[in-house]
């Protein structure tokens, strides 16, 4: 650093001395008030005047379980919340994400000698035998309740009510992976410290680079199965040390989905509710009390009123067959009766000048369903949903109703990848190992790429995968497919492409069963005159043949027609 760099940096330092030096001399003055030299002090923070940005909060320190329990509690109790969960797991998520295997032909063709059909083989073949696999839930499961479409949903749920979701993933005897969900609500500090100068972070045991190295996880979650004894330390204080990665009697990893983490210092991650959840607590509160209020003003409700110069009361009126309810009057000891109506009130014994008014409340609130409206709209502003689809009303044009579709699927996108980066590519990788060294499918190359760390490019290559979500289809189909021709005719897009973005299917596998459905198609469409009979013999020849043996038949009647009749007439 030269002079006139230190030089800068000395007035930077003192710049603020110098600031406080002279606000103090104004304040002894008198021509400076307390106020402003507390601003002055305290330096600018993001204030336009004091006070104005208002209390300042550490975020470091979270209370993580607080968030959690409201979160939970909000989701079971919150129609708003509830929605918003909902519509987030229809549009990311849905059925699960499904695999299309698309290894890397730049790097393995030239490497392996291997074309392009080739690869495409080998792809259905894997995304062929990874279905078959994933759909076996006594076979990917740990407790044999869920097979991968159901745990995928469950993850992504559990990630954003709680935060965040333990996966634990553990190799079978046949070298596959078992699967095991830990909410991220079990996951918490033990009284406990860590050893080897390791830290714990909510849960998070880290070492010193910052590598979460093992997670510690509340024995309410019944976690002592997860692994065998020897593989897991069991404190004495309710909770178990799940390690990241466990080398013993079978090999596993375990880590934490977190859909949610914000700063690069976050080892957990936030509920998705996190931001909002006073703001949805107090609409539905609001909406409970609205409709509260609805109920309560549906009864009879009055007032009775009579002068106080009118004499003693007539006798009131009744409805025959209602049920008679009395009430005692304090001041005056005497009685007003009701009559139950089901449900509400009816005021039987009015005196002749007596007279009742209805109560008038305002309630409930004819404008509740527009404040409700601009309320929710920052939730879903805030969650990139657009309002169309977390209201799902769609009374919009059809430009705006597909510019919210498209902004929803760009945010559905980007949440998809990098939850598929999380859970589907993670478990997908252990499939794939177990098959190879099974021998089940054959990946040249692959086996040493494991054990070299220089091979990285064939072991990658083999493992990429894209996962498909919902297709990106358009309430116009029509003008759809006619711009992706257009498309695909100028070489802007290919139709293997197309095919994946926007129907989610394989091009190739669609042209395949294409070909065979043409071929019976065209083979039920085939004239009868043109089948061919196992002999070879065409239908018309066969019908000439036949034609011709049937008129020599009936020649060979009119013949001993003829000659009977020769002979009855010699006869004759």
């Amino acid at each position: 650093m030269n002079f006139i760099q230190q030089f800068a940096g000395y007035l930077e330092k003192n710049r603020h001395k110098r600031a406080l030096r002279k606000a103090s001399k104004a304040f002894v003055g008198g021509s400076f008030g307390f106020i402003d030299l507390f601003a002055a002090a305290s330096g600018y923070g993001g204030d336009k005047f004091n006070t104005g940005f208002g209390i300042t909060k550490d975020f470091q320190v979270v209370n993580l379980k607080l968030l959690q329990f409201r979160s939970i509690q909000l989701i079971r109790e919150n129609l708003y919340a509830n929605a918003l969960f909902s519509r987030l797991e229809t549009n990311v998520i849905n059925k699960g994400l499904t695999l299309n295997s698309a290894p890397m032909f730049d790097i393995l063709g030239p490497k392996f000698n291997l074309s392009d059909e080739d690869l495409r083989k080998w792809s259905r073949n894997v995304e062929a035998r990874f279905l078959a696999w994933s759909r076996d839930k006594e076979f990917i499961s740990w407790n044999c309740q869920y097979d991968f479409s159901k745990i995928q949903r469950l993850a992504y749920n559990t990630a954003h009510l709680s935060g965040d979701c333990l996966v634990i993933v553990t190799l079978n005897k046949s070298g596959l992976p078992v699967i095991k969900l830990v909410d991220g609500f079990h996951v918490s500090n033990p009284r406990e410290r860590a050893k080897s100068g390791n830290r714990i972070v909510h849960g998070v045991e880290i070492d010193k680079n910052g590598k979460e190295v093992a997670y510690w996880v509340e024995k309410s979650a019944n976690p002592d199965n997860l692994q065998p004894t020897q593989l897991l330390h069991t404190s004495l204080l309710g909770h178990v040390r799940v390690p990241a990665f466990a080398r013993g009697n079978r090999r596993r990893r375990a880590w934490l989905i977190k859909l949610t983490q914000q700063r690069i210092d976050d080892v957990r991650g936030m509920p998705l509710l996190a931001l909002i959840l006073q703001n949805i607590n107090e609409i539905g509160k609001y909406m409970d009390s609205e409709q509260r209020a609805a109920l309560v003003n549906s009864y009879l409700a009055m007032t009775r009123n009579r002068d106080p110069k009118q004499g003693a009361a007539a006798a009131g009126f009744r409805r025959r067959g209602a049920i008679k309810v009395t009430q005692k009057e304090t001041e005056t000891a005497g009685t007003t009766q009701f009559e139950q109506q089901q449900p509400g009130l009816f005021l039987a014994n009015l005196a002749q000048d007596e007279k009742v008014e209805s109560f008038d409340t305002k309630r409930p609130n004819v404008n509740f369903g527009s404040f409700l409206e601009a309320s929710l709209k920052p939730v879903a502003y805030a969650n990139e949903v657009p309002p169309e689809k977390y209201f799902m009303e769609y009374g919009n044009n059809f430009s705006a109703s597909r510019q919210a579709d498209l902004d929803f699927k760009s945010a559905t996108d980007k949440k998809g990848f990098d939850y598929a980066r999380q859970l589907n590519d993670p478990v997908f990788v252990e499939w794939l190992t177990g098959e190879v060294l099974n021998g089940s499918i054959v990946a040249p190359g692959y086996v040493n790429s494991l054990m070299s760390l220089s091979s990285y490019d064939v072991r990658n290559a083999w493992q990429y995968a894209i996962w498909r979500g919902l297709p990106q289809t358009s309430v116009d189909i029509k003008k759809m497919v006619q711009a992706l021709d257009i498309i695909e005719t100028k070489g802007w897009q290919t139709n293997e492409a197309i095919s994946e973005q926007y129907f989610k299917t394989d091009y190739f596998d669609n042209i395949r069963r294409q070909k065979t459905e043409n071929e019976l198609r065209a083979a039920a469409r085939e004239p009868l005159g043109n089948d061919q009979n196992n002999n070879g013999v065409d239908t018309d020849d066969r019908f000439e043949a036949f034609q011709k043996q049937l008129d020599g038949f009936v020649a060979s009647i009119e013949d001993i027609e003829e000659t009977l009749e020769n002979a009855n007439s010699d006869k004759g």
